[in-house]
């Protein structure tokens, strides 16, 4: 039987004034997804060091990364995302997919310019596979609420990978309406057509796609909903850089018509962690 873990209990968190809220990104955003290539770059000339060259590089706002260790023999100790905050100068996060594995963790993570209003971590379980996770943070862009989420699906086949997609897009809508801006993105594992990724679709997600009208990449994958309250202002997958086994893919993505009271009638303003 499949089962998923999700916990949502209140834990403390630093409270942010509203007033800050509503000037915490503008209208346009950048946003990075890169695979972090796990082990490899804990063994590679540079290390993790190359990988912060990269997200300095091309100067994300917000970045959403995969593959990533937390202080667990593999990584020698390291807290990934955290080293990466450090070296970007960005705030981080970061959500467990494998718990206690080898002394630590293993998951995904975030970096963002500015603190997030609120975040949750999604995780379920895999009982065949890997567990996977997300995490999800409320921004606001011009003053309106904004919805924000990156994770990892299951690599082992596309029935796991798809059972994952329904669940998470199951919590996504449990966490607010398809009317709020969202952005979601990640090493998906899934190509457009295949199971998983028709999940995201029919919730009304939308694939960012290049000048040539192609999506971005094979797996990887940035989309947003609802179409009608986006622009897509650029996007590009970079080829040059060898400090992961894949490409980044960001997007300059425009919110239209934003609407501070949308923040207002949401609760924004104070920054709180679900988990």
């Amino acid at each position: 039987m499949w089962t998923a873990a999700r916990i949502t209990g209140l834990v403390s968190a630093m409270v942010l004034l509203a007033s800050s809220a509503q000037a915490q990104y503008p209208a346009q955003v950048k946003f990075l997804s890169y695979n972090l290539w796990g082990y490899r770059n804990a063994e590679m000339n540079g290390g993790y060091d190359s990988l912060a060259a990269v997200i300095n590089e091309i100067g994300a706002d917000i970045s959403g990364h995969q593959e990533v260790d937390r202080a667990n023999s593999r990584s020698k100790g390291v807290d990934v995302i955290a080293y990466l905050g450090e070296r970007t100068g960005m705030h981080s996060l970061f959500a467990p997919a494998l718990k206690g594995w080898n002394g630590g963790d293993y998951g995904e993570g975030l970096l963002a310019k500015h603190p997030p209003l609120s975040h949750r971590l999604f995780w379920v379980e895999e009982p065949e596979g890997e567990d996977r996770s997300a995490i999800e943070m409320d921004i606001t862009m011009a003053g309106e609420r904004v919805r924000f989420l990156t994770t990892h699906l299951a690599h082992e086949n596309d029935a796991f990978a798809a059972h994952q997609a329904r669940e998470m897009v199951a919590w996504i809508d449990e966490g607010g309406g398809t009317e709020i801006p969202m952005v979601i993105m990640g090493d998906f594992n899934s190509r457009p057509g295949d199971e998983a990724m028709n999940q995201y679709e029919a919730a009304g997600f939308v694939y960012v796609r290049n000048s040539s009208g192609e999506i971005l990449d094979e797996i990887d994958h940035i989309m947003y909903r609802p179409r009608d309250r986006w622009r897509l202002v650029e996007a590009e997958k970079p080829t040059k850089y060898t400090a992961s086994d894949h490409d980044p893919v960001w997007a300059i993505l425009e919110l239209l018509n934003p609407d501070p009271a949308e923040s207002k009638r949401t609760g924004q303003g104070a920054g709180r962690v679900i988990r």
